[in-house]
């Protein structure tokens, strides 16, 4: 859509949402009520902007037609010449096959916003190879890494018994699970419907616990569409 009709986007945002310096306008988004742009002005100034459509798509079909009479109507108030139309793009079909009315599809900008790391990097590796060093000495296997051995030797001498360390093990994956279920819940009430974004949060979670709820909670919600101010 971004490609093929940029001129219609610009148009749209002009006209319904009175942006009249708008430069370039990027599709991000749409649900069943509107589509939403990133705008930027001929100064450089970004917005984003909500355009209403006129009533709720409910099906699939009605989206082509409503997008044609709505960016006849931006082009013809704006004394822009309506350009011959031919068959839909393979961008538009693409969109129109995500049943509205059913969650807004998502763009892969959309949802790049809607992941956050828990930890930066060499901290996130050195809590997993201690994870692993902690399994290996719960199920009696040696330490995989030597200088991850005094974290089996802690282990041992905080807990005390093998069956101790290993109860505590399964009782704090269960917990992860539990909060990894919540990530999931959390995630639908921000309105992130991207099969990667809730599995990258579903993984995350169950790995660092709580760790990762707080980066999820702190990210904006998307379930309602942001219109422009």
């Amino acid at each position: 859509m971004n490609e093929d009709h940029s001129d219609s986007n610009v148009a749209y945002v002009r006209h319904y949402n009175k942006i009249d310096d708008a430069k370039t306008a990027t599709f991000t988004s749409l649900d069943a009520t509107g589509m939403n742009f990133d705008v930027t002005t001929t100064s450089g100034e970004k917005k984003q902007a909500h355009v209403p459509f006129k009533e709720p798509v409910t099906a699939a079909d009605q989206l082509r037609p409503l997008l044609i009479a709505m960016s006849d109507e931006a082009f013809t108030a704006l004394g822009i010449p309506i350009k011959p139309r031919g068959p839909p793009s393979s961008a538009e079909s693409h969109g129109s096959s995500h049943g509205h009315g059913h969650g807004s599809h998502q763009s892969p900008k959309q949802s790049s916003k809607q992941i956050a790391f828990a930890a930066p990097l060499p901290v996130v590796l050195l809590i997993l190879f201690g994870m692993f060093n902690l399994w290996s000495a719960s199920h009696q296997h040696d330490a995989p890494v030597a200088i991850l051995r005094p974290i089996r030797d802690l282990a041992f001498l905080i807990f005390k018994s093998q069956s101790n360390l290993l109860i505590t093990w399964y009782i704090a994956n269960s917990l992860h699970f539990l909060e990894a279920i919540w990530s999931q819940m959390i995630c639908l009430q921000k309105g992130f419907t991207s099969p990667p974004v809730r599995l990258f949060w579903f993984i995350q979670t169950f790995l660092f616990g709580y760790a990762s709820i707080g980066p999820l909670r702190s990210l904006p919600d998307t379930s309602s569409p942001k219109k422009h101010q």
